[in-house]
């Protein structure tokens, strides 16, 4: 941290994320946290290199399939960084262990596997970790092969205007479909502890009614 009129301004612990979509700065070899998102998906991170995350989790709320098991993977690599600038690339990738699926690359026939699905993306965070703007574009896939409208652009925002509090927006674009994601709202963050509060709300081309969503995450760093 560093001090400002006296007081001690720790600094972002949760600043390599948004409100869910990752920045481009890197967690530290051995720093980690724990999150919950929206109150029922939890994901651990580790550091395990300076520039190399390794993030997991699964829901809280279980399958009605009793054999089935939604999981998620979310490795992230640094590829450049600066004073105030960094690029990462990864992947979020969501796997549904326990279904039954005989799909193989070599199938041509079988290539859109439920089992299988995610968002490989690139993203770039430019500023300082008080005042930064963070870019990214990702790729979405099932199976072996891309979705079928498979591109999704991020743009993302932070300020923080106080000793423990930020200004935090995200939003998403699905140019295939028409189809945006808006999101704005406060973190509030001390020395290890993090809370986001917003409201997110999604929009599409023909909608008769705009609605806002309660946004809520928990994240604790060490």
């Amino acid at each position: 941290g560093r001090v400002v009129s006296g007081t001690v301004w720790h600094e972002d612990p949760n600043a390599t994320r948004l409100f869910f979509a990752p920045t481009a700065r890197s967690l530290p070899a051995g720093r980690g946290y724990v999150s919950v998102y929206e109150l029922f998906m939890p994901f651990v991170a580790v550091g395990v290199h300076d520039r190399i995350t390794l993030a997991a989790g699964t829901p809280l709320v279980f399958s009605s399939q009793e054999s089935e098991r939604l999981l998620w993977f979310a490795p992230k690599v640094q590829l450049f960084r600066h004073q105030n600038a960094a690029a990462a690339v990864g992947v979020l990738h969501f796997w549904l262990a326990g279904h039954q699926s005989y799909c193989r690359p070599e199938d041509p026939y079988c290539q859109d596997d439920p089992a299988h699905n995610g968002v490989a993306y690139g993203v770039l965070t430019l500023g300082s970790e008080d005042e930064a703007v963070t870019l990214g574009g990702g790729a979405a896939y099932s199976g072996f092969a891309l979705a079928e409208d498979p591109l999704v652009f991020m743009a993302g925002g932070e300020v923080r205007t106080s000793k423990g509090l930020k200004l935090i927006t995200e939003n998403y674009l699905f140019p295939g479909g028409s189809f945006f994601i808006l999101s704005g709202g406060l973190r509030f963050f001390g020395e290890k502890l993090t809370a986001d509060l917003g409201l997110f709300a999604p929009l599409w081309q023909g909608m008769d009614t705009f609605v806002a969503l309660p946004l809520v995450n928990f994240v604790y760093n060490w």
